[in-house]
């Protein structure tokens, strides 16, 4: 019973085990690898599209303002306050592991810092209006240099 061929053939079947289960493991490896990355670019790809949604409507609402010259209409200035508020606690959540990302947020913070840190809308002005709205487009520009970049890696 215990022929060479026997043994042959267990020791094969044994082997065979373990190099499949070694082959298993790696792919799970890799995988986990590129949902990491994926996630990732998925994550810049989302907040790019929900950041340009948020300055599209803020730039709707601060041109038609402008154009119409109703800045010092008290609901004018609410809804402008309240957008620059959104905005703002949006660029905030946003989290990546990208450093320089991280560190044009914090440029993002420290240039903003007058303006984010009105609480009545009574002291919104005109200016810190545009401010904000070049401020956040440097940041979109920057998001969307990110995904450029990314783009052309293969």
């Amino acid at each position: 019973m215990n022929t060479s061929w026997e043994l042959w053939v267990i020791n094969l079947g044994t082997l065979s085990t373990f190099v499949g289960t070694a082959a298993t493991l790696w792919v799970l490896l890799q995988t986990s690898r590129l949902t990491i990355k994926f996630n990732r670019k998925a994550s810049i790809y989302f907040h790019k599209e929900k950041l340009s949604k948020l300055l599209n409507d803020y730039y709707k609402h601060l041109s038609e303002v402008h154009n119409k010259n109703t800045f010092h209409e008290e609901m004018h200035r609410r809804k402008l306050h309240s957008r620059i508020q959104s905005l703002h606690h949006y660029i905030l959540f946003i989290d990546s592991k990208d450093k320089k990302l991280i560190s044009s947020i914090k440029q993002y913070k420290i240039k903003t810092t007058k303006i984010t840190s009105i609480k009545d809308h009574h002291d919104l002005d005109i200016s810190l209006c545009f401010d904000m709205l070049d401020e956040v487009n440097l940041l979109l520009n920057y998001i969307d240099n990110i995904i450029d970049i990314s783009a052309r890696k293969i």
